[in-house]
């Protein structure tokens, strides 16, 4: 049976903290924002979930605001993106780094409404790198390797991909090396970028639960056939090649659901 009566323990973990939280609330939007979980992410039930996350955001719960933030932006809940980022921004405002990581790429790139803005993406997406969040680790790299119109800064690019091979990320050493970056180059272009690029795709496709063996940077038929289901499922031409697009919606793909 499925318990979330953990009240007397986050009632004692909130008092720990010097009473700077009201453990009711903490409690309550705890509560909400679980069953509102279970009810998205394993009973696939949208309305139940949208009915629990508001009960959980009345409670100041910022896992809440972002997975109802992330309902809409799905299709999964009635609303608007604008709605949606308001939601998304009250999470990250909160500190919760998914949320930070997902509004820092809107401001990235324009996604969602949002008006490109480099300083606050990138104060974003440092807030939720500062909190191990993989995705916005690797927006931080590609735009201090000379990205997004974002100023290189060789030593903060090698610092975020260093980062990730500490996460479990297959990083080539010479991108762990600030040197790489320090060239004077119209637009880089990380590593070998076949080699690379397939990389990155068996590692998202691995992640997110399409099974295209191990990441080795070889375009093996597992990985092929991994990319033609998820090109497939997201309405894409099934052409089961690793290309720039494909990376995108992965990226977007992972950072939608964690």
């Amino acid at each position: 049976m499925r318990s979330f009566f953990l009240f007397p323990a986050m009632i004692a973990a909130s008092l720990l903290l010097g009473g700077c939280m009201d453990p009711v609330k903490t409690v309550k939007g705890d509560y909400f924002r679980q069953r509102g979980n279970m009810a998205y992410i394993e009973d696939l039930n949208y309305d139940a979930a949208a009915s629990q996350y508001r009960e959980a955001m009345a409670a100041d719960d910022a896992e809440a605001n972002y997975r109802m933030g992330q309902m809409i932006l799905e299709g999964a809940a009635a609303g608007t993106e604008q709605q949606a980022i308001a939601h998304v921004s009250a999470a990250a405002a909160k500190g919760f780094a998914p949320a930070q990581s997902l509004l820092g790429r809107a401001y990235l790139h324009g996604l969602y409404g949002v008006k490109k803005d480099p300083v606050a993406a990138l104060g974003q997406l440092e807030n939720a790198a500062a909190q191990n969040d993989e995705a916005a680790l690797y927006s931080l790299a590609l735009a201090y390797a000379g990205a997004f119109n974002v100023q290189k800064d060789p030593a903060r690019a090698a610092a975020c991909y260093a980062k990730l091979g500490g996460l479990g990320w297959n990083i080539p050493d010479v991108l762990k090396d600030e040197k790489t970056f320090a060239k004077k180059t119209k637009k880089f272009y990380p590593g070998n970028p076949g080699v690379f690029r397939t990389k990155l795709t068996q590692e998202y496709l691995n992640k997110l639960g399409y099974k295209a063996g191990p990441v080795n940077g070889v375009l093996t038929k597992n990985t092929q056939a991994a990319i033609r289901k998820f090109q497939q499922d997201k309405g894409r031409p099934a052409t089961g090649k690793p290309s720039g697009a494909l990376l995108r919606d992965l990226h977007k793909a992972y950072i939608e659901r964690f």
